[in-house]
């Protein structure tokens, strides 16, 4: 991230310039794949199916939240909730939607092929509580024919924008699993399908931006799927929701890509039914963390009875923040090779760079407002002119030509330099030598300093000045420094 001014014939070590301009991909900063449940799990020796790799009647059924819900421990066939890998996040939903209600709230896998068009190789429904309480083998095996195609989906590298990233995904989709949101009742009012119990740890100042993959049924028949709105709750307890528009997962439009498996509309009435769209959505809003947890909760904002019949997976979290560059501008002068002669005015420009949307890399991961840096020339001989401008939204830059500082204030990202922005501000010097201003120089909110890990002189920028001649020639010039970017 160090930017270098050189003055002078000073020879330091060449910089690799970065790449302003060119968005990175966000990190995957946390991710629930709902794979740490271990099936058959029985409750008791008795309870185990007959058959390890199929569903039987007696085999154990897990839930995202406690059953019965809300109760105690204290219930004869009270069974705990679902925990992350981690050991220590758990989930609560609104009622209607956990516990096996209205066939909501159970994780499953298919444990076995089934057909889209017939109910020949469907499973009985499992005798354990939460299966019960879903009441309905058909919706039950539906959700496990879900679990069936999000698996296929996740092994599909030119469907899936997280293939290959580690989330842990199964090899084989039969071992896929998912967490049920059938809603298979009429008068299920929209609420939250899952809320994590205790917030996570994240770092201040950052943005973040979260997805998840849906699968849903009924498609063709009712074109009702399900419409998600992920909430974010900051450390002062203000929640801000990070969907801006209302998705329909079954008929998104322009607002994500979804990939139908099964007959789809040609089929019979049962092949229609269960045609399944696929599909992850990531929120198209981004939000700075102001203090060092987040809380997350997902809802299921669709109203209409008719379908609604879906399956959820993979909730990711990405740090989206994005990386500043900066670099001193080359001297144009012929024959100068780029080196300022002394007293001549040049700029330094910062790049801030968006990353990419995972799931169209050619295009940003969305909006980021209000972030801000101070940088601090340490080296009295390279000054500041004063001069200013920016192309970073309502952003406010302010330079001190005292100080030695630029500062900007309330910078975004947005249209139409949604992919980037600039600050640029004058410099000069009266004496030859080399300028560095690196990453120690910088203070940031909500930007990543852009250092390359392979050796620390590549992440410095430099400027270089020669002494201005008297004589007017143009003196032989040493040999170019190049400019380079630093975040």
């Amino acid at each position: 991230m160090p930017v270098t001014a050189v003055v002078a014939p000073v020879a330091p070590a060449a910089a690799v310039p970065g790449q302003p301009g060119v968005m990175e991909a966000p990190a995957n900063f946390f991710a629930e794949n709902f794979e740490n449940v271990t099936w058959p799990e029985p409750v008791g020796e008795t309870q185990i199916g007959t058959n390890p790799d199929a569903w039987d009647a007696a085999d154990w059924v897990q839930t995202l939240t406690e059953y019965p819900f809300d109760d105690d421990g204290t219930a004869a066939d009270f069974q705990a909730g679902y925990v992350n890998e981690n050991g220590t996040t758990t989930y609560s939903a609104d009622a209607q939607w956990a516990a096996g209600t209205f066939c909501n709230g159970f994780i499953t896998a298919a444990h076995g092929n089934q057909a889209f068009s017939n109910l020949n190789s469907d499973a009985p429904l499992p005798a354990s509580a939460p299966a019960q309480v879903c009441g309905d083998a058909r919706s039950w095996n539906s959700v496990r024919l879900l679990a069936n195609v999000m698996g296929q989906y996740h092994l599909n590298a030119n469907q899936n924008p997280y293939f290959g990233q580690g989330l842990g995904d199964p090899a084989d989709p039969l071992e896929n699993h998912v967490v049920s949101s059938y809603t298979a009742g009429s008068g299920i009012d929209p609420g939250t399908m899952l809320e994590f119990d205790e917030p996570i740890d994240v770092d201040p100042g950052r943005y973040y931006q979260a997805s998840i993959d849906i699968a849903a049924m009924s498609c063709i028949t009712s074109g009702n799927g399900a419409i998600p709105q992920i909430f974010l709750t900051q450390s002062d307890g203000s929640e801000s929701p990070v969907f801006s528009n209302a998705i329909n997962t079954c008929n998104p439009g322009g607002l994500g890509e979804i990939f139908q498996y099964g007959p789809g509309g040609g089929a019979n009435n049962i092949g229609r039914q269960r045609t399944t769209r696929v599909g992850t959505f990531l929120s198209d809003q981004a939000l700075r963390s102001t203090g060092d947890t987040l809380g997350i909760r997902i809802n299921n904002d669709q109203a209409a009875t008719a379908g609604n019949d879906s399956a959820f997976d993979n909730i990711v979290v990405l740090d989206t923040t994005p990386k500043i560059d900066k670099e001193f501008s080359a001297y144009p002068g012929p024959g100068s090779d780029g080196v300022y002669p002394t007293g001549a005015d040049g700029t330094l420009t910062f790049t801030i760079t968006n990353t990419f949307d995972p799931i169209d890399p050619e295009e940003p991961s969305g909006p980021k407002e209000d972030f801000s840096f101070v940088d601090t020339i340490n080296d009295g001989d390279l000054q500041l002119t004063g001069t200013s401008e920016t192309t970073c939204g309502d952003g406010t830059v302010t330079v001190d030509t005292g100080a030695g500082t630029v500062a900007l204030d309330g910078g975004d990202l947005v249209d139409p330099n949604l992919v980037s922005c600039t600050v640029t501000v004058g410099v000069t010097s009266d004496v030859a030598g080399t300028y560095t201003n690196g990453p120690d120089d910088m203070e940031l909110v909500g930007l990543n300093p852009r250092v390359t890990p392979r050796s620390p002189s590549r992440s410095r920028a430099r400027c270089r000045v020669r002494r201005r001649r008297s004589s007017g020639r143009s003196p032989r010039t040493a040999r170019r420094q190049p400019s380079s970017t630093s975040t």
